[in-house]
């Protein structure tokens, strides 16, 4: 029997059993037994002269059908309030059975959700956690999840408590979709593409140039080598070039062996050909593209934000072998120089936490909805970047005044990492 039958059967047993007693109460006779009623009595005869009743007055004729109805009122009244506190009880019942049921099914809901999460993560990544005291759960693969809520894998893939996740090479996926890739190009989710140059490709092709950037042109005349090749148009191999139009010297390295990171995959390679660019302008170097000819095989360098004044070792983007004895001749170029890297210092503060995470502070009295940070790995020893390649990181909703706690985007050290510009964006 359920709970809501048995309270409703106890309910109508009270109230029948109260309504008994209260008839009784208004009737005494109703009680005697049966066998102990007086007989009634036999009818007179006729003739047999009847009392009369003595005549009452009006008031005392109003006052005996009142006080006749008073207690069957009285139960009725009685009986009407046992009935409502019966359904009363019934409604009760009732609702906390529905409360009870809602309560229970959520419980095991969010049972079920939290035992499922956790078993798929401890199985995934190597069995249960160890938990650390600021909170952190650490995986015996050497997965992480953060007292925030954050989980990095044992790959270094980065998921954020918003659902933004940032893959060991630097690509970042937005929950909307978007992807901005290790290089600074980003995808959006309607297929427009902006390259790190401010150009933009719309989904049916059409190719918008950057605004108010002018990327120049490819005419290399003012391009000269040591050796005296004019236009980059060298006969022997060089040790540096000079291209006068933008104020950019270049100069030859020996190869380069170890983590491949143009592409952000830091796949090892050995025997690389590098190039150093240095930016002797005024102006920054927001990208920049040379192709050298070897042979017939064309040779990219790739180059993004440079600022005034500094240098970077960049490899060549296919991985081609060094060779010096190889003539080295530049077919074009493509720069776009800009008076000075995007950046957002008037609203936000950068900090290097110097523990590989770095935080950023909202200098606004209103909340931030998404801001990308941009840096390069920088080598201070040798006073170079390394890599052609500029890093992004995107962090959502800072509140007014105040701070995105600690961030680990991947390739970040806070030894060798150098800040190179940010932006404020509306999502």
């Amino acid at each position: 029997m359920t709970d809501e039958r048995k309270a409703i059967e106890q309910a109508l047993q009270a109230a029948a059993m109260e309504l008994k007693a209260k008839g009784a109460a208004a009737d005494p006779e109703a009680e005697a037994p049966a066998e102990q009623l007086p007989a009634a009595p036999e009818a007179a005869p006729e003739e047999t002269p009847k009392a009369e009743a003595p005549e009452a007055s009006d008031a005392e004729m109003e006052k005996a059908p009142a006080e006749e109805k008073q207690p069957e009122q009285k139960a009725k009244a009685d009986s009407k309030k046992t009935a409502a506190d019966a359904l009363k009880e019934i409604a009760r019942v009732r609702r906390n059975k529905i409360i009870g049921i809602t309560a229970a099914v959520l419980a095991v809901m969010v049972g079920i959700f939290l035992i499922a999460n956790g078993n798929t993560r401890s199985a995934k990544h190597g069995g249960k956690p160890t938990v650390m005291e600021d909170g952190t759960k650490v995986y015996p693969d050497g997965a992480q999840e953060l007292a925030d809520g954050t989980f990095i894998d044992e790959n270094g893939t980065t998921e954020q408590p918003d659902g933004t996740v940032i893959t060991a090479d630097g690509t970042v996926t937005q929950p909307d979709g978007t992807v901005i890739a290790p290089d600074g190009t980003t995808t959006k989710p309607d297929g427009t593409v902006v390259a790190p140059d401010g150009t933009t490709t719309q989904p049916d092709g059409t190719v918008v140039p950057p605004q108010p950037v002018d990327p120049g042109d490819t005419n290399t005349a003012n391009v000269d080598a040591d050796n005296g090749g004019k236009g980059g148009d060298a006969d022997t191999p060089w040790s540096t070039m000079t291209d006068s139009d933008y104020q950019i010297a270049i100069r030859r390295l020996n190869a380069y062996s170890g983590p491949f990171l143009e592409d952000g995959q830091d796949e090892e390679v050995t025997n690389v050909l590098a190039l150093q660019f240095r930016n002797d302008g005024t102006t920054d170097v927001q990208y920049a593209e040379y192709v050298f000819t070897v042979n017939g095989e064309e040779i990219p360098f790739k180059l993004t934000n440079l600022p005034a004044g500094q240098r970077c070792v960049v490899l060549a983007a296919n991985k081609h072998a060094f060779n010096a004895d190889e003539v080295l001749k530049l077919k074009s170029r493509l720069v776009a120089q800009v008076e000075a890297l995007p950046s957002a210092d008037e609203q936000l503060l950068l900090v290097n936490n110097g523990d590989n995470t770095l935080s950023i502070m909202n200098l606004t009295d209103h909340n931030l909805p998404v801001v990308r940070v941009f840096y390069k790995t920088f080598y201070p020893d040798e006073n170079t970047f390394i890599g052609g390649i500029t890093y992004t990181v995107e962090i959502k909703n800072i509140p007014a005044n105040g701070s995105s706690g600690a961030v680990a985007p991947s390739h970040f050290n806070s030894d060798y990492s150098m800040f190179v510009g940010s932006g404020v964006y509306e999502e």
